[in-house]
């Protein structure tokens, strides 16, 4: 298999080896060249083309991510995705630490990923998930994220026109283990 490239600025880590061309085939059927951008602060690597859809892979370390903290706790509630008061009130004071400039060593950041996933209703202890949205009934796009080591990484299969869950569920699942090990190398 080989890697996709792209220029990125020294010392930044390259999202575009996160996925090779095998990999974007394998998923959505097509290639296209690489473009880095930014979701949430964060730096991702983005593969459209050109007729609505899109794969975008991230990774980065876990107190990195938690540093969206803030703004996913005032989500959370509102959205009616709350399961779980005292992962939520966890969550707050993690958010209200990180909004003070407090940075999270890696393996609270990575638990606070998990307990987020359980106020979804995902097992307590789970290191990663595949949700499909907007919904079930009408998907557009299928992510995946994990956080574990210290490290958090995601892949997202989006298409305007929508898409087949019941294909890209299982594969994006069965991706994300290598996205994250490759995203441990670079």
């Amino acid at each position: 298999m080989s890697t996709v490239r792209a220029t990125t600025a020294a010392g930044a880590q390259d999202a575009c080896r996160l996925l090779t061309e095998t990999d974007l085939t394998n998923l959505v059927g097509f290639h296209a060249q690489p473009e880095h951008g930014r979701t949430g602060g964060l730096p991702h690597c983005r593969w459209w083309n050109g007729k609505g859809a899109y794969v975008q892979a991230a990774s980065v370390t876990s107190p990195e991510w938690a540093q969206a903290l803030p703004e996913v706790a005032r989500d959370l509630e509102p959205a009616g995705l709350v399961s779980n008061q005292q992962n939520l009130e966890s969550l707050r004071t993690a958010a209200a630490r990180v909004t003070a400039g407090e940075a999270l060593e890696p393996d609270e950041a990575c638990s606070l990923f998990s307990q987020m996933l359980e106020l979804q209703g995902q097992p307590a202890g789970s290191t990663s998930v595949v949700t499909v949205f907007p919904t079930q009934e009408s998907p557009q796009g299928v992510t995946g994220q994990v956080c574990t080591d210290g490290r958090f990484s995601t892949i997202l299969v989006y298409d305007v026109k929508g898409l087949r869950p019941d294909t890209l569920t299982p594969a994006v699942a069965a991706l994300l283990p290598t996205v994250h090990e490759r995203a441990r190398a670079i």
